[in-house]
């Protein structure tokens, strides 16, 4: 399986299965602006910092054997 394949696969799990104030994306729709202090105190503005570039936004857990397996596939991309 294509790592593009599986990650389309995993983002249409976590969609179908996520809570119910999930919001639905469409292909071709604008990702909501969002931003975030990350641990070093720097700010991360989406989507001005990555301005032009294919994301991935891909929460994952540690204990997740499931994140595990993609991880992998994911650095490939």
């Amino acid at each position: 399986m294509q790592p593009t394949t599986l990650v389309t696969l995993l983002l249409t799990a976590c969609l179908a299965t996520g809570p119910a104030f999930a919001e639905k994306i469409d292909a071709g729709m604008t990702a909501p602006a969002w931003e975030l202090e990350s641990g070093d105190g720097t700010e991360f503005n989406f989507p001005a910092d990555v301005e032009g570039e294919a994301s991935i936004l891909f929460f994952w857990a540690t204990w997740c054997p499931y994140c595990h397996a993609l991880m992998p596939y994911l650095r490939q991309i």
